[in-house]
């Protein structure tokens, strides 16, 4: 139960069924989702096979582990984007821009101690 107001309580705020978005049929969701190596996307794709199934959010989330909040949020990305959106997509973020150049790691420091500067 969450409490907006004085006079305005909402007991359920998450609908006890979700609209999946037919990006892919439920054949292909299950294909996706018994062939993934990735373990994120596997439970990504189960996730989403399991709902357009017609299964609850409450029971997707007792089989897998994860909280419904996390449900609703895959859901939003997979409804909006698509398949695109499912999977680890830290693998593919090669991070920031080192803050020194190349020239700039290679000068000796100060104490005569090269440091080698991966990360701030």
């Amino acid at each position: 139960m969450i409490e907006i107001s004085d006079r305005q309580i909402i007991k359920n705020p998450m609908p006890k069924r979700i609209t999946i978005e037919s990006h892919l049929s439920l054949e292909e969701l299950l294909t996706r989702y018994r062939q993934a190596s990735d373990p994120v996307e596997r439970s990504h794709y189960q996730i989403i096979w399991l709902l357009a199934s017609g299964k609850s959010p409450k029971e997707v989330a007792q089989v897998t582990g994860y909280s419904r909040q996390w449900i609703y949020e895959l859901v939003w990305g997979y409804n909006r984007i698509g398949p695109e959106s499912l999977g680890d997509g830290r693998r593919n973020n090669q991070g920031a821009e080192p803050l020194l150049n190349d020239t700039q790691q290679a000068l000796p420091s100060k104490s005569g101690v090269k440091m080698n500067i991966a990360w701030v």
